[in-house]
């Protein structure tokens, strides 16, 4: 049953470190920019070169010139990627035999539901359907119970008993990709495949991951709503956590490149709507008669943006929603005629766990993957006006913070992931 979250959090957005949340509730600060370590400069050397509104149309780098062993849509599939194309150990991997134990290492529910709660469901539900077709005997999962105390320490606890107990592979979504580096690793040299749900690990050697950097697209688009120009507020994430330095690279790259549009302020969430609509809110109190025509977020709290902006009255600025949320998405439905228009990208977490899964059970089987990580491009699954009748639900609250479920092969399907493989299909589908 999918319900709207008790508590508004995260959805896709990883966090380094849970405690980091004390460490910056100030409006208007950059602090702890320079310590965040990314793949990229804060303002690529690309984006000099890109007009207004366009997308990086960049290659991930290739140092080992993986790309051209792939086909052409694969190769497409890497642009604006900030993390480098590397081989994998597993590409020479033979599989076993199945039935296989699983097991899911996740993060902890942040609410009743949204991203993180419906991967897991996802996962549940494939563990019982292949249970019953003979290629799983067993799946268990490990949930931090407290949002409030979670730490990276829990997570690698809970790992490295279930290698002990045998399992034959591993979901991993990590609150610290970092710290997980070195469990990952022991876990491949000793046979067992980590897959990162929707999580990269650059430290890593044997991680696997399906990924999409659904944040970038949506910054250039959504400057391209506003004509390129106008002031802009920036609402940061939690310092230090994962992706959110490169996202915010991201955004200034595309500010770069416009101009005529101004970063009037910056002011962070912390990942939580109630901190992001306060924070904002005492913002505009602060700037009096500096008009906002757009705002840029490091992901996950479209709610608390647009409810401040609602508070407030007046126009409501053009906001970045990646992911997006049945509320927003309603919220955009219910103006459209008025002419309001702002970028989403939309994926679940029943997708993403179905892809996961798909992976695993390629790579159990002896499909021999190409690359470390397979990537899904948002760059031509933007919603906008011009689609947004085909994923929108009228008359739903701003503060819905569900996710549209969408087809499970949406995200990476099984003949979009044959690429990335030597042997195509997978097992048990």
């Amino acid at each position: 049953m999918r319900v709207p979250r008790a508590i508004s959090r995260i959805w896709r957005v990883r966090v380094a470190a849970l405690g980091l949340s004390a460490l910056v509730l100030a409006v208007g600060t950059q602090a702890c920019d320079a310590g965040a370590k990314t793949t990229r400069s804060a303002a690529t050397s690309a984006a000099a070169k890109l007009s207004c509104g366009q997308l990086d149309p960049t290659l991930a780098q290739d140092p080992s010139g993986i790309l051209k062993t792939l086909p052409a849509a694969a190769q497409a599939a890497y642009t604006y990627d900030p993390y480098p194309v590397t081989g994998t150990p597993w590409s020479t991997f033979k599989g076993k035999k199945p039935p296989y134990k699983l097991a899911y290492v996740g993060e902890p529910y942040y609410g009743s539901a949204g991203w993180v709660s419906h991967v897991a469901t996802e996962f549940k539900t494939l563990a019982a359907q292949y249970k019953k077709e003979g290629l799983v005997k067993s799946f268990q999962e490990f949930t931090p119970p407290d949002p409030a105390t979670a730490t990276p320490a829990q997570q690698i606890a809970a790992f490295q008993q279930m290698v002990r107990e045998g399992v034959q592979g591993v979901f991993l979504l990590p609150l610290s990709a970092e710290a997980m580096n070195a469990e990952v690793d022991a876990a491949g040299k000793a046979g067992i495949p980590v897959i990162g749900v929707d999580a990269i690990f650059p430290g890593s050697k044997y991680a696997l991951s399906v990924w999409g950097n659904n944040q970038e697209p949506t910054y250039p688009a959504t400057l391209k709503l506003i004509h390129g120009s106008g002031n802009v507020l920036i609402v940061r994430g939690i310092p230090g956590g994962v992706d959110e330095q490169l996202w915010y690279n991201e955004a200034m790259a595309a500010v770069k490149a416009c101009p005529h549009v101004k970063v009037a302020g910056t002011v962070y969430s912390q990942w939580d709507d109630a901190t992001a609509k306060s924070n904002i809110l005492s913002w505009v109190a602060a700037h009096p008669g500096v008009k906002i025509s757009a705002v840029l977020q490091m992901g996950g709290v479209t709610q608390g943006i647009m409810s401040a902006f609602q508070q407030l009255g007046g126009k409501m600025p053009a906001v970045n929603a990646a992911p997006c949320s049945v509320g927003q998405l309603s919220y955009e439905l219910a103006h459209e005629s008025s002419g309001y228009n702002m970028v989403s990208t939309c994926f679940s977490g029943y997708q993403t766990a179905w892809s996961s899964w798909g992976l695993m059970m390629r790579v159990l089987g002896g499909k021999e993957p190409k690359t470390s990580y397979i990537p899904v491009s948002f760059k031509d699954k933007l919603i906008t006006n011009a689609n947004l009748k085909s994923i929108a639900t009228a008359n739903k609250p701003l503060n819905d913070s569900d996710e549209p479920a969408g087809s499970l092969s949406g995200w990476a399907s099984d003949s979009y992931m044959n690429m990335w493989f030597k042997k195509p299909g997978t097992p048990g589908r």
